[in-house]
């Protein structure tokens, strides 16, 4: 682990709490933007974060989990929270890595951070930021055995600057390949370069967690949050899909073929998304699936940066992202967004989103089929993986 200054308080490991919470965590007034895994006997994990009013200072990540063979969540028994208020932990993401290690990765920012006074672009106070401050950190803990009770955790690694809320892939060599991203967006921390801004791949060595960041694509259109996917294609080059605040509704799209030393100019692509994240990936078949909204009218005549979030959708692809089929609902109301994908080894396909983040502030979970995905019809009925009591 990688923690050059004492310091630096967002560059310090988070604590790990497992069924014993402190007292000083804030009440959950806002939760959301989840995530999920499955082992290989079924068992399922959901992680998400809340905590406070909002966006800021007060969040911490929450993990649960449903045993294998069961229709029950456990209420969250495993808390990540910094030591020290200012620094959030936030945007959590699992992941099975090859090894079939359970990995819980998240991202730490110091809220509202001032920079010392260099005559850099970083260092004026009125750029201060409650939910970023220029930096980032992508951190993770592995458990080896997800399955046994109790569950043995490592410590926490420090893998790259910057945010990675979605899985990390593995190319042909099993590196694994995390889609980080250091925001182009204020405060611009003095130490990190323009080239460095934006959405990139940090290349990890899965047995020495030794990673090293590439390149980011010349130009991304109408950036936001990137939130991006990166996805090894058939046909040898990777494929970065980013979510954009295009008024088209669109998510971008980048390619490299040199393993991420350069990317293309991202481009507006065929996958819908009103500013807000979405999923793709790679089912065992070898058709991509995405999960996002369908773009509707009320969404079209919107003139602001956030339209209303509805219409979450499952599509397909077997021509590696070109052409979408399917067209499965899976939930129509609005404040539904944010999916994360896993597909179990009997080819279920599980997946997460939240709804209404300030209200109900519930995460959701279905389970489906690629054919139901493909036929674009099932009776989809989400069970609750988690809402606060109105006191919690």
């Amino acid at each position: 682990m990688n923690v050059p200054s004492a310091v630096d308080l967002a560059l310090q490991p988070a604590n790990v709490y497992i069924n014993d919470f402190p007292q000083t965590l804030k009440p959950r007034d806002f939760q959301g933007i989840p995530g999920i895994a499955v082992t290989a006997n079924g068992s399922l994990f959901a992680t998400w974060y809340g905590g406070g009013k909002g966006e800021g200072p007060d969040n911490y990540i929450m993990l649960s989990n449903r045993p294998a063979g069961s229709k029950d969540w456990t209420q969250h028994w495993l808390v990540v929270r910094h030591p020290n208020p200012q620094v959030r932990t936030f945007d959590p993401t699992l992941w099975i890595d090859p090894q079939g290690r359970l990995w819980l990765f998240w991202a730490q920012t110091e809220s509202n951070k001032v920079f010392e006074k260099t005559g850099n672009e970083g260092d004026d106070a009125s750029n201060r930021n409650p939910i970023w401050d220029g930096r980032g950190g992508v951190w993770g803990i592995c458990c080896e055995n997800a399955d046994q009770t109790p569950k043995q955790w490592s410590e926490p690694n420090r893998f790259c600057h910057g945010i990675m809320m979605n899985k990390p892939t593995v190319d042909e060599q099993d590196n694994w390949l995390m889609p980080a991203s250091i925001w182009n967006l204020k405060p611009f921390d003095p130490t990190i370069k323009q080239s460095q801004r934006g959405p990139t791949v940090a290349i990890c060595d899965g047995k020495t967690l030794q990673s090293h960041m590439r390149a980011t694509p010349g130009k991304v259109p109408d950036v936001i949050y990137d939130e991006h996917h990166v996805l090894p294609l058939q046909d040898g080059r990777w494929a970065m899909w980013i979510r954009t605040k295009s008024k088209k509704w669109q998510g971008a799209v980048s390619y490299t073929s040199d393993r991420g030393k350069t990317w293309t100019d991202a481009q507006l692509c065929n996958i819908p998304s009103p500013n807000s994240r979405f999923y793709v990936g790679r089912l065992t078949s070898g058709a991509l699936l995405l999960v996002s909204h369908q773009i509707t009218d009320k969404m079209r005549n919107d003139s602001g940066n956030w339209p209303a979030r509805s219409h979450l959708t499952a599509w397909l692809s077997d021509d590696e992202g070109q052409t979408w089929i399917g067209n499965l609902l899976i939930d129509e109301r609005e404040q539904v967004s944010y999916p994360d994908v896993d597909q179990a080894a009997d080819g279920t396909v599980h997946i997460i989103y939240d709804f209404d983040r300030y209200g109900a502030k519930q995460i959701l979970h279905v389970q489906l089929t690629e054919q139901q995905i493909r036929e674009g019809v099932a009776n989809i009925k989400p069970d609750i993986v988690n809402q606060p009591e109105a006191s919690a």
